[in-house]
């Protein structure tokens, strides 16, 4: 009997919930003397009774207790703002505190301004409080009057997650303000306009290399024909292509490998009034912090384009032409599923120009 109440005594400390130590957690927080919480393993299922009840009842009034407690931070270590709504949606520093803005923030005349997806951040680490109309915002207003117009709550979900895990993430900047490693004679052919269609020259292409195929075709089958010792053709044996007489390099080797020849494909530009995905984000690593500089970041690590997995459509060739015809040879597509993020990286690479080194 004994045995039997101890057990019984185990399961009902084991089916108490785990958020009455939200309750004791507080306490120690307000007294100086907090630790970081644990989680306990919930291994029971609901049996209807009351006493069990009683007990989720006083957990979820621990948890409520919990998340209602006002964050705590000292007045020298945040930072002050007054939000200026349309036409202008940014924040104007008025009080600045700690090293945020190394890679925040933008200068205008002498002062600091933050889009809304930076400020709306940095409310979130309880680092800046902002001002509107002479009272401070809470996070739900600020969610309220900051996520509009271009910000969606997609694209902070997406700024919010890169900036936690390291990375510098800006508003993408005019393309001639990039600093690139393009030659002048890279430069000068970028202006030249073509005549054709893009269509056009795909088509021209494709009938010049199926038109050049077929003429080696023929003249090969000619040669062939010519042969003068055809007769004893079952007499000789298959020889390698490849052969250690004809090929020093691995170039050779590949080339004489090649079979299909290369050409370019020019991808389509899109020709809608306005195209649903653009660059968003510019992301910088996070090893290159120390060396960035707002007035030269210099080429982005990616290029992020923000999705919504439930509203946009994946989009098409056409589209991907326009992401890729300022220079960008890597695009990173940030689908957004609820709280959940996907990356998708998409490269337009010119096999033309690549040279096959194997050591």
């Amino acid at each position: 009997m004994d045995e039997v109440s101890e057990n019984c005594e185990e399961t009902t400390v084991d089916q108490e919930g785990d958020f009455d130590i939200l309750t004791f957690a507080t306490k120690e927080r307000k007294s100086g003397v907090g630790g970081i919480l644990k989680r306990g393993v919930k291994d029971f299922e609901p049996d209807g009774s009351n006493r069990q009840n009683e007990l989720l009842t006083e957990s979820l009034n621990a948890l409520q207790d919990f998340l209602q407690e006002e964050r705590s931070g000292s007045s020298r270590q945040i930072c002050k703002a007054t939000w200026h709504p349309a036409p202008i949606n940014k924040a104007h520093i008025t009080t600045i505190h700690g090293n945020h803005f190394h890679n925040m923030g933008h200068t205008i005349k002498g002062e600091i301004w933050l889009y809304p997806e930076e400020a709306l951040l940095l409310m979130e680490r309880g680092a800046l409080v902002i001002d509107y109309d002479d009272v401070p915002m809470s996070i739900q207003h600020a969610y309220t009057m900051l996520i509009r117009e271009w910000l969606t709550l997609e694209k902070y979900q997406v700024y919010a997650y890169l900036k936690r895990i390291g990375y510098t993430v800006i508003r993408p900047l005019p393309q001639d303000s990039l600093q690139t490693s393009t030659s002048p004679q890279e430069k000068l052919q970028g202006t030249i306009i073509n005549p054709l269609s893009s269509y056009t020259a795909l088509l021209l292409s494709r009938i010049t290399f199926i038109s050049t195929s077929f003429s080696r075709l023929i003249s090969n089958f000619f040669n062939f024909l010519s042969r003068s010792d055809l007769h004893d053709l079952h007499e000789e044996e298959i020889n390698s292509i490849v052969t250690s007489e004809s090929c020093y390099t691995y170039e050779q080797v590949f080339t004489k490998l090649q079979i299909i020849q290369r050409y370019d494909i020019d991808l389509p530009t899109y020709n809608g009034q306005e195209s649903p995905y653009n660059i968003d984000f510019h992301v910088y690593k996070p090893s290159d912090s120390n060396k960035y500089k707002k007035k030269n970041p210099g080429v982005p690590f990616f290029r992020v384009v923000v999705a919504c997995a439930e509203s946009n459509q994946p989009p098409a060739l056409s589209m991907f032409g326009n992401l890729f015809k300022d220079g960008n040879s890597s695009v990173l597509f940030a689908v957004v599923d609820g709280a959940n993020i996907s990356f998708l990286e998409f490269k337009d690479m010119n096999f033309k120009n690549v040279n096959v080194k194997i050591v």
